[in-house]
């Protein structure tokens, strides 16, 4: 079983499948790190209402902008398209400035944006908007690739958190602090 073209860069269905028994229908998700838009779909398509915060520079470091977004912006075409007609909001913007004009009270949280220990030091900021008991998840833990991913989830979350399940990459826990006393 391979990955498509069209699915490069989004969470696999199968991860999207499992996370949705998790999290039920009728929530509000944010997505950090949308890119086409493939993700938020198949949740949209759930029964669930999602935001996305994308600032489309095509790569999981920021200091790297991809060839193919910076000539095409296929990328953006691509996330207007497969969410297009869905109960989906785009932030077009990176996370730290996103969560500067952010209100509301949020269901679920997805992590899947710049892939750096600081990348995700920031974005963990975003759960003062998860309510009691929601749902926070953490796209591509564990990928040698991205070892800021697994540093940053481990100092700050695992053994905090209530950790729900591991699902190949995708690390979730729910937003109760575990009392260590």
């Amino acid at each position: 079983m391979g990955i498509s073209k069209k699915d490069i860069g989004s969470m696999p269905g199968f991860q999207v499948a499992v996370l949705l028994k998790v999290i039920g229908t009728d929530n509000l998700v944010v997505e950090i790190g949308s890119y086409r838009g493939v993700t938020a779909r198949r949740i949209a398509r759930a029964g669930n209402k999602v935001i996305c915060i994308e600032p489309f520079m095509g790569e999981y470091d920021k200091s790297k902008v991809s060839k193919e977004l910076a000539v095409t912006n296929t990328v953006k075409r691509d996330f207007i398209k497969n969410t297009k007609d869905l109960p989906i909001t785009l932030i077009e913007d990176y996370s730290y400035n996103a969560i500067k004009n952010f209100d509301k009270e949020i269901d679920v949280l997805i992590i899947d944006g710049e892939h750096s220990y600081n990348g995700i030091k920031r974005d963990i900021e975003w759960i003062k908007f998860v309510k009691p008991c929601g749902i926070i998840a953490f796209h591509d833990y564990g990928l040698k690739q991205f070892p800021g991913i697994k540093d940053a989830v481990d100092e700050f979350i695992t053994g905090k958190y209530v950790f729900i399940k591991n699902i190949c990459t995708l690390k979730v826990f729910r937003n109760e602090v575990i009392d260590n006393e």
